[in-house]
């Protein structure tokens, strides 16, 4: 009788996971980094898609791991119930780290116009923006030209 092996196909969508949650811990943090010693910055809504995304490929990443030491026979239960209750706490905290930007951040900036310049205007709070020079669709200049408070 022939011996039926497992598929290998689950194991590559769970490393094409890391794979993406590494990358995107790469571009988000790494290129910040890179583009702070040009004297450059992420816009705003560029900052707010990678950190979504990073949320949400963190959470499938936990489900995940928690589903492969859950159906795991080999696990004693109550390593079962602590995988599973990790896997709900990430999954918890990333929806709510989510929900509070949506609701209490401007995930957004807009283009406009300062002294013939183009310039990116960001809220940063309460009555309070700050315009910095346009570079381009992704990336704004790190000095502020102009800071309103009210």
């Amino acid at each position: 009788m022939k011996e039926v092996k497992p598929s290998k196909k689950p194991l590559a969508i769970y490393y094409a996971i890391v794979l993406a949650v590494l990358l995107l811990l790469i571009l988000r943090f790494g290129g910040q980094l890179l583009l702070g010693l040009a004297g450059l910055s992420w816009r705003r809504w560029v900052k707010s898609a990678l950190d979504l995304g990073l949320l949400g490929a963190a959470s499938v990443l936990a489900a995940k791991t928690a589903g492969r030491l859950i159906d795991d026979p080999a696990r004693r239960d109550w390593q079962r119930w602590c995988s599973a209750l990790w896997a709900g706490l990430i999954i918890f905290s990333a929806v709510g780290l989510a929900g509070m930007k949506l609701l209490w951040t401007d995930l957004g900036d807009r283009v406009t116009q300062w002294e013939g310049q183009k310039a990116v205007a960001e809220y940063v709070g309460v009555f309070h923006e700050k315009v910095y020079p346009y570079r381009n669709l992704l990336v704004r200049g790190n000095e502020v030209i102009y800071e309103w408070w009210d």
